[in-house]
Formats: structure tokens, sequence, C-alpha cells
């Protein structure tokens, strides 16, 4: 089984304002080749031309012995929005047969991909929702230090701005029940998410909801001025 990880890298905060690479990227993309043993592609959409953001993206890919079979790069036309354009893209050149969304800043936990497959073998073309761990909320110099989870189980099977996120969603590649991102929206995610879960419904197909935490959102705003 493939998955493959939708990864837009943005053109605004938390983009560097000089164009250099992301503090946590590294963090970022590492988490991907330890997040288990499943077959993966990662399709990189980086928001206009940023040479040092490519060139470390090149030289990243060869430090981890990963070829273009593994890592796509794509150069897309500059928007300065939240990635929403670069998924909808990034979605249309997917071959793997399970689609994951991760952003820059943030990372799979170990087993990532692991937790994927033992569901996808378990639920076949079943859309499934795992948790996520958010460290987001309060302060942006002071992060809370316990997280906020995305499902709680109190809000188990409710598609609802605040309980559902990207990270929180692998689908199955069927690009005629897959949803759009609104491009225009910083809460595309539960816009993608609630649409698309009803275009498999109407195929008779419910999702599968997963108490496993698939990944962790970390604070970035702020991290320029020290």
């Amino acid at each position: 089984m493939k998955v493959s990880v939708i990864y837009p890298i943005c053109g605004l905060p938390p983009a560097d304002p000089n164009g250099f690479p992301h503090p946590f990227l590294l963090n970022s993309l590492d988490s991907i080749t330890k997040a288990g043993s499943t077959d993966f592609e990662i399709l990189i959409g980086v928001d206009g031309n940023r040479p040092w953001v490519l060139a470390f993206l090149r030289y990243w890919a060869s430090l981890r012995g990963l070829g273009p079979d593994k890592v796509k790069i794509f150069t897309l036309d500059f928007t300065g929005t939240y990635g929403n354009r670069q998924r909808n893209r990034l979605m249309q050149l997917a071959t793997g047969d399970y689609i994951s969304f991760l952003d820059h800043d943030d990372a799979y936990v170990p087993g990532a991909f692991d937790a994927i497959r033992q569901v996808a073998y378990e639920h076949p073309g079943r859309p499934i929702l795992f948790r996520m761990n958010v460290y987001q909320f309060g302060s942006i110099h002071k992060p809370t230090p316990v997280p906020v989870t995305l499902w709680r189980p109190e809000c188990l099977g409710q598609i609802a701005v605040g309980q559902v996120g990207g990270h929180i969603f692998v689908v199955p590649n069927r690009q005629h029940l897959l949803s759009t991102w609104p491009t225009s929206l910083y809460e595309a995610d539960y816009h993608f998410i609630r649409n698309t879960i009803d275009n498999f419904r109407e195929q008779s197909i419910e999702p599968v909801w997963v108490d496993f935490v698939l990944s962790e959102v970390r604070p970035w705003a702020g991290w320029w001025q020290g």
C-alpha cells in the first residue's frame, strides 16, 4: 500500500520573510521518513520561486537517499495563501492508494504509516479520521505545554470546525470523490473533509474514526522575532 503525502510549503508566515526554509522543516520532513515501513511519496508544492527552499529540499532528499520516485518537488505559482491551491494541485498528481496531508511546520508521530496501513487493511476503501495533537492554542510565544487533541472523544463522529483538521484525514485516492480545498478560507480543511466525506457517503461508504494520534501541530508564530 502506498501513501501520497500532500505537502505544501506556503509563501506567507510561517515562511521566513526572506524566503529561507522554515526552522521546523527538517524535523517535519524527517518525520515522514520515520513514520513506518509503508511505501510513500512526498508531493511538495512550493508557493512561488524560492531558491533557498528548493535547494534545501533537494539537499535533504539527497542526504536521505530519496530519489525522484519518493520526493516530487513542484514550484507552483505564488499565491501568498494557506497552501490550499497547492493541495488541490498536488492531489491531482498523487499516485498512492491513500492520500495524507502534512504541513511544513508539523510532524507525523513515529508509526503513523503503520497505523494507516493497519486501518486501511481492516477497513479498505473508507476515509479515515485519526487524532491530532495541537500545541498552538494560547500565547504564540508561550504555547500550551499540554496539547488540545482533535478529534476529542466527546466529539466522536462530528465533522465541525474545531473538531477536525486536515492532518487527521487520510482518504482513499478516488479522484472523483475528492472535494477541493476552498482557496480563500483559513478553515478550508473542515470544508474539504466534510464535503469529501459527503461524497463517499453518497456511495454508501462511511468514514472510520480511529483513536490514534497521527501527527502533532507545533506553534510557529513569532519565531523570526527571537
